[in-house]
């Protein structure tokens, strides 16, 4: 059974709009600033290339665009919290149901696409190499991303000597140093 579409005001547009659960949005029957009286009727969206829905809104002849998905959290769940985003639990930003919408961090949101699989990184399967990223190929760094246990392997090998080479050099100065600094002391006393 699904939820029933609800309606309430838009913060701000009191009287003029109002906003439903289900993310459609009604211009109220008013005067226009014409003086010329206007019907209640639906705004029809108009869509960004991010996919996300968007309506011009109107208050003493200033135009405001607002997207839908963020009329409905203003609305339902309360204002924008500092440092906060409209998030779609499914992804599809077209789909500006209540049920569907929340405030959350930029951190979470790209969580989600992760989740839905929608994230360009996740659906990867392969390394750049083209090792497949399976459970026991796949190291996962602290900061969250992905890395090849093949190519990790084979760097480290291929850059073995350099390594013990630089260690080597790096050892040297430092006898040197203890040595100058010995020698200096030695002079001194």
């Amino acid at each position: 059974m699904s939820e029933v579409e609800t309606w309430k005001p838009i913060p701000g547009y009191e009287g003029s709009y109002k906003v439903s659960s289900y993310g459609r949005v009604l211009s109220m029957g008013r005067k226009d600033t014409r003086g010329r009286r206007r019907g209640e009727r639906e705004l029809k969206p108009r869509f960004a290339r991010s996919g996300h829905s968007a309506v011009a809104l109107y208050v003493n002849g200033t135009r405001r665009d607002a997207l839908i998905h963020h009329l409905v959290l203003e609305s339902f769940v309360g204002p924008r919290p500092d440092g906060m985003e409209g998030c779609h639990w499914n992804d599809d930003p077209s789909d500006n149901s209540l049920g569907n919408l929340r405030w959350d961090t930029r951190s979470a949101n790209i969580l989600d696409s992760v989740r839905n699989g929608t994230h360009g990184m996740a659906r990867r399967t392969h390394c750049p190499q083209g090792h497949e990223y399976t459970g026991e190929n796949t190291y996962i760094h602290p900061s969250g991303s992905r890395m090849c246990n093949t190519c990790r392997r084979e760097y480290r090998e291929a850059h073995y000597e350099q390594r013990r080479a630089s260690g080597r050099l790096y050892m040297q100065r430092v006898r040197a140093m203890r040595a100058a600094k010995s020698t200096e002391l030695g002079k001194v006393a």
